[in-house]
């Protein structure tokens, strides 16, 4: 699947087929676009050319940002004038973008002027993904002896901070081994964020992650249930407190 979305394999026949468990019986088809060379003209054109190929109802692309704003929309979470800043973990750490709420004819939506601010950090999932799997590996590292223990299912879910238990994996000679990384924090594997998101004069900032532990980011509180965050390691970085909320999409897989 993943060689499919960056291009390896270009042939959107197989890409339209790999969509279609996720698209069955929909009246609309989105597909989120991330900043960078992940939505790069060429890779929307690989999308579009699937989403046709798949004979998709009502598809089309939406940048994560524009999605993030319009779900807080729909919860009711926004209002018009509003300046929201919007912080999206992506493979390579995070992606900040300023959005203005405006309303037209009564019907509200973002404006989005300018492409997000990429920040490579070690909050993108895919530093996650390798600390986990040294976590998995130990000081050995990644071998013939221990390739069982870096594919693991504990490997993604400790990344992900989802709730794991001790895993039994069997080696290629055979025999059975157990895995147990329920006491692994991923926080204590990443450095700090360094980089200044600007985006300190906004009137609330949603911070989007497929995380399920608000350790894993730089927000302590999750969206619904405690929606004020004024602990957060970001405020020291913007310099005057906001209102940091996390956001989890509904997303299908």
């Amino acid at each position: 699947m993943r060689a499919l979305l960056e291009q390896r394999d270009e042939d959107v026949i197989n890409l339209a087929s790999f969509l279609k468990g996720s698209a069955r019986g929909a009246a609309y088809n989105l597909l989120l676009i991330d900043e960078g060379l992940d939505g790069s003209e060429a890779s929307q054109e690989h999308l579009l050319d699937a989403l046709a190929a798949g004979r998709y109802r009502n598809s089309s692309l939406v940048w994560r940002h524009v999605l993030v704003a319009l779900y807080a929309i729909e919860q009711g979470f926004v209002r018009a004038e509003q300046r929201v800043g919007i912080v999206c973990q992506d493979r390579q750490g995070l992606a900040v973008q300023e959005l203005r709420m405006r309303s037209s004819r009564g019907v509200l939506g973002p404006e989005r002027r300018d492409t997000a601010k990429l920040l490579e950090c070690d909050w993108g999932y895919e530093v996650l993904l390798r600390a986990a799997r040294t976590a998995a590996t130990g000081s050995e590292g990644l071998s013939s002896r221990t390739a069982h223990r870096a594919i693991a299912r504990s490997v993604g879910r400790v990344a992900l901070e989802l709730k794991c238990e001790p895993e039994i994996l069997r080696m290629q000679n055979g025999d059975w081994v157990v895995i147990d990384l329920s006491s692994y924090n991923i926080a204590n594997s990443v450095a700090d964020l360094q980089s200044d998101l600007d985006i300190d004069d906004c009137d609330l900032v949603l911070v989007e992650t497929l995380t399920s532990s608000p350790r894993a980011l730089p927000c302590k509180r999750t969206f619904l249930d405690f929606p004020e965050v004024d602990d957060s390691p970001l405020l020291a970085v913007t310099g005057k407190p906001a209102r940091w909320f996390v956001v989890k999409l509904p997303i299908r897989w």
